[in-house]
């Protein structure tokens, strides 16, 4: 979750970004971060929750839909190098 966060930094005003494209990245962003929130609460709470393959399918997909799949892609990708 950490990497995605920061990586929705490029989409701050101050990174160069109108209003108007800060505002669409960073909620694509933030849905995915939902998406993750929700993955993991349901890991640590009752266990039922999506299989992995699943799990990614539906994040990718978020933020391809919302605009931001570069971003999510290369968060993950950081992420998974971090933990290996």
């Amino acid at each position: 979750m950490g990497e995605l966060a920061v990586a929705g930094r490029c989409f701050y005003v101050e990174a160069g970004n109108t209003p108007d494209t800060a505002l669409a990245g960073l909620r694509c962003v933030n849905e995915c971060l939902n998406v993750l929130g929700n993955q993991f609460l349901a890991k640590i709470g009752s266990g039922a929750s999506y299989p992995d393959n699943a799990f990614v399918h539906s994040v990718l997909q978020s933020a391809q839909v919302d605009g931001c799949e570069q971003v999510v892609r290369a968060a993950i990708q950081r992420a998974l190098e971090l933990n290996t």
